[in-house]
């Protein structure tokens, strides 16, 4: 159970996850997410892209990145992991921790990490705490992506994973 109270927030005809209450909806988190929530004074954040799934998976097979033996939540999330590894667009990726579960009926998996990343505003290196889930839908790929600092990584980690496992594909 949730350590604190939520809220069902739906995006159009799409999706619907549950958000703690003490996050917002904020903007300018990134660009490519079509849900974004967070807490400022608690330094908290959570954001939601969804990509075409059929589009993503035909991507996948044109540049050689899918394999037939894996499921496609598999080939995405391997895929979208090693991308972000590479790009090191969220750090070093560092203690990453794996487990699968189910959104509602949909295959799922979500990877927890650490890195540093640098802060521009403040001019020094941030020790972060992420969660990353990858969700399988009929005709989307979902990513559920939140961030916290790494010195509260067990006050949340368990409401992180609970936010994860609430979302649903309508």
């Amino acid at each position: 159970l949730c350590s604190f109270s939520q809220s069902t927030y739906q995006y159009g005809p799409s999706f619907k996850i549950k958000i703690p209450n003490h996050m917002k909806e904020m903007s300018g988190l990134n660009a490519e997410a079509v849900m974004e929530y967070g807490n400022i004074y608690r330094g908290i954040y959570l954001i939601v892209i969804s990509e075409d799934k059929e589009q993503m998976i035909d991507g996948l097979k044109e540049y050689g990145f899918y394999d037939n033996y894996k499921s496609p939540l598999n080939n995405f999330s391997d895929f979208m992991v090693e991308l972000y590894s590479d790009e090191e667009a969220m750090g070093v990726m560092k203690n990453m921790q794996k487990e699968k579960f189910f959104a509602g009926d949909y295959a799922s998996e979500i990877v927890f990490f650490e890195s540093v990343i640098y802060d521009e505003v403040s001019g020094s290196n941030i020790d972060v705490f992420y969660s990353l889930t990858f969700v399988a839908g009929d005709k989307n790929f979902y990513q559920i992506l939140s961030w916290i600092g790494k010195e509260d990584k067990y006050k949340y980690k368990s409401d992180l994973r609970d936010i994860a496992k609430s979302f649903r594909e309508l």
